[in-house]
């Protein structure tokens, strides 16, 4: 296993050290001051890595001279920091394996993260461990759902303890937590889809004609609709997750509306048609069509389906890493409402096309859950047909699917392509 010490100044440098956590590959071990870092690097032999900005590394590389360094640049592209990182470890940025041997039941998350942030909630108990000889044990000190606060852990720091840990299964949806709410408090905004008003420059109103040449039958269209009306009345809206929905069925001209209602009916439409038990439910298909944009600020953001939009897009530079990061953000946002089905997250997390959720690929990953491949061919061919406007000619729905068989031509998502192209022949 990598060893990497992180000398953690700043918001960003937590949130690539979050980031890096997340291999098991690789240990992270945060300090937050150069006094603390020093000591341990002075104790230990083992260090494979040390990231910190550019002003301390020059001190540093000093007196350590054989230890290598990552110099943290601010603002910089933390999947290319990753991917260099990784590249320095000699470790495949495909992957991210865990160590040989038996895994715990739990996982280490670094008290240094939840200062970083105001307040948090998560759905998992926080746990502290105790050693008594070469035994260990495991203590709740927090519950899941429990708000606190950085004065309550600054307690916890000032008692000495440096790692909280959580139940290895749950590890994702709090470290995905985690980071969606340092990326919020980094881009210093909150979610806007509630004032948007680039969001209704254009009508995007599906019709009862359109939807029959598309394959979707009355059944279907009556199914989604109590689905959501169903997830409204669970979902508080109270909540940013509520408030989203409520923006989204109050304003159903907008394409944020009729992308995530086109991309459930379609997928539905498409696994009925293929038979058999489907690995997801009509309302895990819904909450993952309407959730997986909720980072996304506009119309323009929602359109970008590869690197080759996000280039030529003319939203900013901040936001664009920010639509780099959105399936990752959006799938951890999520995971803080409670019971929210693993394969949502999971649909949501690779929607992009990569397992991590972080970027585009230059081609759809084949390392994705079958419903994540799904979802993403449903979902570019739902923006294809809203692109062609209220009519859809023969001549217009060949030339998608053909755009479909380019984009998801690979055997790995064919099949849903093909369910397409029988659907709407």
């Amino acid at each position: 296993m990598a060893q990497v010490l992180v000398l953690e100044k700043s918001k960003e440098i937590t949130l690539l050290s979050l980031l890096l956590a997340k291999n098991e590959a690789i240990n992270v071990v945060n300090k937050s001051t150069i006094e603390e870092l020093v000591s341990l690097l002075d104790l230990l032999g083992n260090i494979d890595l040390v990231i910190c900005d550019a002003t301390f590394m020059v001190e540093l590389q000093k007196n350590f001279q054989n230890l290598h360094f990552f110099a943290y640049e601010e603002k910089s592209d933390n999947e290319v920091n990753i991917k260099q990182i990784n590249a320095i470890l000699g470790l495949d940025t495909s992957t991210a394996k865990p160590p040989a041997g038996e895994l715990s039941d739990y996982r280490a998350l670094s008290i240094n993260y939840f200062t970083s942030i105001k307040s948090l909630s998560i759905n998992s108990d926080l746990y502290i461990k105790l050693k008594k000889g070469t035994a260990e044990s495991y203590i709740k000190r927090l519950n899941a759902n429990d708000i606190f606060t950085d004065v309550e852990i600054d307690k916890y720091i000032k008692m000495g303890l440096t790692e909280f840990y959580v139940l290895r299964e749950n590890y994702e949806s709090v470290s995905n937590g985690i980071i969606s709410l340092l990326t919020s408090e980094l881009s210093n905004s909150t979610n806007s889809f509630n004032s948007q008003k680039t969001m209704e420059q254009d009508t995007f109103l599906i019709s009862m004609d359109r939807m029959k040449s598309l394959g979707i039958d009355a059944l279907t269209l009556q199914l989604v609709d109590e689905t959501v009306i169903s997830i409204k009345k669970s979902v508080s809206e109270k909540t940013a997750l509520g408030k989203f929905l409520k923006f989204l069925t109050e304003n159903k001209s907008t394409y944020a509306y009729a992308s995530s209602y086109l991309t459930c009916l379609t997928m539905t439409t498409v696994l009925n048609s293929l038979g058999g038990d489907s690995e997801i439910t009509s309302e895990q298909i819904t909450l993952a069509s309407f959730f997986h944009n909720f980072s996304l600020e506009d119309e323009a953001e929602l359109k970008i389906f590869s690197k080759a939009d996000l280039t030529q897009s003319s939203i900013s530079n901040d936001r664009k890493n920010e639509v780099k990061m959105h399936a990752l953000t959006a799938s951890g946002i999520v995971a803080q409402q409670s019971k929210i089905p693993p394969i949502v997250l999971t649909v949501i997390k690779e929607h992009h096309g990569s397992p991590l959720g972080v970027d585009f690929p230059d081609e759809p990953s084949k390392n994705l859950h079958q419903m994540s491949k799904c979802f993403m061919v449903c979902e570019y061919f739902s923006h294809l047909i809203l692109e062609k406007g209220p009519t859809l000619k023969k001549a217009d729905a060949m030339e998608i699917i053909g755009k479909l068989k380019v984009k998801f031509g690979a055997r790995y998502y064919i099949e849903f392509v093909n369910a397409i192209e029988k659907i709407t022949s």
